[in-house]
């Protein structure tokens, strides 16, 4: 696990390509962090506030090596919902109350991370957090869809969804052509065979691009920020904090900042070189310290955020000098060059977020699904579905109970649900660990717990072969804890049975 020292050791090894990655994700999280803000209906610097907290306060109190912090189009939705929500039509007060949320939310990590409850995101199924970021995604695109054609999206998700007809009959035709243009960029220039893409991001580009159309295209819509920069910074008010809509709004930006952060530091340390692994305690409590800065100045809620983390490994960052670096480059900006960003088309922003989320959504996690099992998909297409009618926490909630409802059915019982039948045998330094019954998400703590107990034995064996159910979660808990193991010397001897190959094989490619 990681510790103060470890964290920063590699500052000085690693220094300067470190700083070069963290300009480069620099100049990714500007209009991302600016797109961010005004897709959540908040002011349009609060989305580089909190990226400029993010790296500079939040890098070396993380529990993660190479994460980089900051404002999420995963977290748009949930911070739109809760400045509608508690500002009652007013949306300059009802950001000022989700900032006393975010405040809450901060002290509520604080807290979950010091009593350790990062382990708990493992209880939610892969088809419930893919049902959530697909959703989520495919709010972003809808939202989006209309500030692309130089509209506003109002009201709900399903008047958002019938009204783009409208919208597009009554398009800006300058704004659309500077969206088309943006997006069209953003899908060709990965596949262009020169250096420049290797070195400055789509992003930038697209930015860059609709800045020079806007000058031609007057009707255009542009990003409206202050140049004051005392006015950059908002307070919270904390007039209706007790109140119904604000608890909600403080269990959502928990439920979800918490949850998209620590599996974001999880996959990122997939993609270390040097395969170190985060403290996701520390990752929460971390995140609780930054997010109350946030609440206080007008920064939007922070998570650990996996597209800028993957691209800053990608540039050489080895340690968290490019999470530092690139909230500095940020504050930097904001400071000198505000009017600058008064030049950028919102129709290119939007164009930004319609890929993210995309990417978000995965269209082929439709497939993916289905091949993992029918749970898994009823469960999936649940939680998205639900998501978008209802509520995010609606949609989660109703994907986990379809999810525990056909484990049920499957053969699992309510004994099997909190904790596997198992039995581990050893003789010196070998074990012989063997499961039988059925193995479902809702037991991943324990499924955790008793793989952890083999950790002292040098050549261990384990067998599901009496298992009769298992789900994609628990077999991916299962692949996770084994290559922790290996990585650690010990030899592992685990051998999937023919009734469970097809999902090991749809699970391990992933």
């Amino acid at each position: 696990m990681t510790n103060s020292n470890s964290l920063n050791s590699p500052f000085q090894k690693f220094a300067l390509q470190d700083l070069k990655a963290g300009m480069v994700v620099f100049l990714i999280a500007l209009p991302l962090s600016l797109g961010i803000s005004l897709a959540s209906g908040a002011p349009s610097t609060a989305g580089l506030i909190s990226a400029a907290l993010g790296g500079i306060l939040g890098a070396y109190l993380g529990g993660s090596y190479v994460t980089i912090n900051g404002p999420a189009a995963g977290l748009i939705v949930v911070v739109l919902n809760a400045i509608q929500n508690l500002g009652e039509g007013d949306a300059a007060l009802g950001f000022k109350r989700m900032l006393a949320c975010v405040i809450v939310v901060g002290i509520l990590q604080i807290l979950s991370g010091l009593l350790r409850f990062g382990r708990f995101a493992a209880l939610f199924p892969l088809s419930v957090v893919h049902g959530m970021l697909s959703a989520i995604g495919l709010i972003i695109i809808i939202k989006q869809s209309h500030v692309f054609f130089g509209q506003k999206a109002l009201g709900s998700i399903i008047n958002s969804i019938i009204t783009i007809p409208q919208t597009i009959g009554n398009l800006n035709p300058e704004s659309s052509l500077i969206g088309l243009m943006s997006l069209v960029l953003l899908l060709v220039y990965p596949y262009l065979k020169i250096k420049i893409t290797k070195v400055i991001p789509a992003p930038l580009v697209v930015v860059v691009l609709g800045v020079l159309l806007a000058k031609y295209f007057s009707s255009a819509s542009l990003v409206n920020i202050p140049t004051d920069i005392s006015s950059f910074f908002i307070t919270p008010s904390f007039d209706i904090i007790f109140s119904p809509a604000s608890l909600m709004a403080i269990f959502s930006l928990y439920f979800v900042a918490s949850l998209e952060s620590i599996l974001s530091a999880s996959a990122v340390d997939k993609l270390d070189p040097l395969n170190r692994e985060s403290n996701f305690d520390r990752e929460l409590w971390s995140k609780g310290i930054v997010n109350i800065g946030c609440g206080l100045v007008g920064g939007l809620p922070i998570i650990a955020e996996i597209v800028r983390s993957s691209a800053s490994i990608s540039q050489g960052a080895r340690s968290p000098l490019a999470n530092f670096s690139h909230g500095f480059y940020i504050l930097i900006f904001l400071i000198l060059f505000p009017a600058v960003l008064n030049m950028i088309p919102l129709s290119s922003l939007a164009a930004i977020l319609i890929l993210v989320g995309y990417r978000l959504a995965q269209p082929k996690q439709v497939l993916h699904m289905k091949k993992l099992g029918t749970g898994s998909f009823i469960s999936f297409l649940t939680t998205i579905i639900l998501t978008l009618v209802e509520d995010l926490l609606i949609g989660i909630f109703a994907g986990m109970m379809i999810k525990i409802i056909v484990s049920l059915v499957k053969g699992a019982t309510v004994a099997s649900l909190l904790k596997p039948k198992y039995q581990l045998t050893n003789q010196g330094e070998s074990a012989l660990l063997e499961f039988e019954g059925a193995l479902i998400f809702f037991s991943a703590l324990s499924q955790k717990s008793i793989l952890g107990k083999l950790s002292q034995f040098r050549q261990i064996e384990i067998k599901i072969d009496n298992v009769h159910y298992i789900d994609a979660t628990s077999l991916t808990i299962f692949i996770n804890e084994i290559h922790k193991m290996e990585k650690q010397g010990l030899h592992i001897s685990f051998n999937v049975p023919p009734k469970f190959m097809t999902l090991f094989i749809h699970v391990n490619n992933h």
